[in-house]
């Protein structure tokens, strides 16, 4: 490793004063003596070994009145504040550093610092420069703060809470940057000074959405002669299928301003509901029971009468449904006393008549009852009128016969 003159002597000197005090003390202790002789040879030997084994001549580098650095030459210095430049983020670095003092030292090779060390420790230890960031907008700096400010974290924060929601990226339209590094002290400005331009900044936003909607099933009606007539069974249920759809959503300052679908896929298929009637007429059981109560149809026949829903039906259903005009007349389908007339949630305005052989008819859903409790009716006499009240999906007559307790299909007594 090449010494320079300068250090050489100045290593002379240091080794010198050193040998002749240490040669002093062990002439005094060994006068006349040969051990003093073979101490000056140990000690010779010993600094010949030193020279040879790392030790250095080097300079300790003085900056604002600390000892930063450990340098093998005073140009290391001029190195480090070029370096320090990349860290400055500003353009004069010079002209804010202290002039450096260099104390010729020994010490070892590893102690010499590093340059990309020295440059860091030059910046830090300039009084009038902080670390903070710049804010550049469409690559001219708007504004300096310093590091408390948290800039970068403050411009995140600003634009996740902008619009609202999973799967939002926002940005700004502007070219907006944040450069961290070190800054002159005065260059500084409140963080109140970037919230006012950024309010002022445009802010686009993306948003993925995925969304499920059902798919409803459809429903089909198969006819069987193998089934009596009014016997309706579900042999199918039907479920809802589900699609599923993903869309980009486009915002400029929260407003949506685009929608693109991305794709749209089935998930899972609708199952169809699929319900079997029974059309097979039961001629012998009709003929019985029409000779025990001897019905009549219980409405005036009038354009659009049509039964809706069969006794039984998939769902309990205990009547027969014939759906008719609001207002159509109803018939006690046989003499009788009346021993309910009211109104109730599910049925609406109903009324029962009593007939003989245990035998009772109930008519529901009626907009207008025109019998009351006690009053003996004959067959045909009109008794309420069609309507929509009480849990209906729309005008109809609900009509039921009883026995004993016993629900039983109108169908037969009808001769359907």
């Amino acid at each position: 490793m090449k010494i320079t003159k300068e250090q050489f002597l100045s290593f002379c000197i240091v080794a010198k004063d050193k040998i002749a005090e240490y040669i002093k003390k062990t002439a005094y202790l060994f006068r006349h003596s040969r051990i003093a002789l073979l101490s000056v040879a140990v000690i010779i030997a010993t600094l010949c070994t030193v020279l040879f084994s790392g030790i250095t001549v080097a300079y300790e580098l003085e900056y604002n009145g600390v000892i930063i650095a450990q340098v093998k030459d005073k140009d290391d210095y001029d190195k480090a504040v070029k370096l320090a430049q990349s860290l400055f983020a500003a353009n004069e670095l010079e002209s804010y550093t202290y002039t450096p003092r260099f104390h010729i030292t020994v010490t070892t090779e590893k102690n010499l610092s590093d340059l990309s060390e020295l440059a860091k420790q030059i910046v830090e230890k300039t009084d009038s420069l902080g670390k903070g960031a710049a804010l550049k907008i469409d690559g001219e700096v708007f504004a300096y703060v310093a590091e408390e400010c948290c800039l970068t974290d403050y411009i995140n924060n600003y634009l996740s809470t902008y619009v609202e929601g999973e799967g939002v990226t926002s940005s700004f339209i502007n070219n907006v940057e944040c450069i961290e590094g070190y800054f002159p002290d005065n260059y500084f400005v409140s963080i109140d000074t970037v919230k006012e331009k950024l309010c002022c900044l445009d802010v686009k936003s993306l948003q993925t959405v995925c969304t499920q909607e059902e798919i409803p099933y459809t429903s089909v009606t198969r006819k069987s002669d193998s089934r009596v007539l009014g016997d309706i069974q579900k042999v199918v249920t039907g479920v809802n299928g589900i699609t599923e759809t993903v869309k980009n959503i486009e915002m400029l300052n929260g407003e949506i301003v685009n929608t693109t679908l991305v794709s749209e896929n089935v998930i899972k298929n609708p199952v169809q509901e699929v319900i079997v009637v029974g059309t097979k007429r039961d001629t012998s059981v009709s003929s019985a029971y029409v000779s025990q109560l001897n019905c009549i149809w219980p409405l005036k026949r009038v354009e659009g009468q049509t039964i809706t829903s069969y006794y039984g039906d998939g769902r309990g259903h205990k009547g027969l449904d014939i759906a008719s005009k609001t207002g159509t007349p109803i018939y006690a389908v046989q003499s009788g006393t009346v021993i309910t007339a009211s109104y109730e949630a599910g049925y609406g305005y109903y009324i029962t008549v009593q007939h003989s052989n245990g035998y009772k008819t109930f008519y529901a859903h009626c907009d207008k009852l025109l019998a009351s409790v006690g009053e003996t009716v004959s067959q045909g006499q009109v008794i309420a009128l069609v309507g929509n009240t009480g849990r209906s999906t729309g005008s109809h007559l609900h009509f039921e016969i009883e026995k004993d307790g016993v629900k039983l299909n109108p169908a037969a007594f009808l001769g359907l």
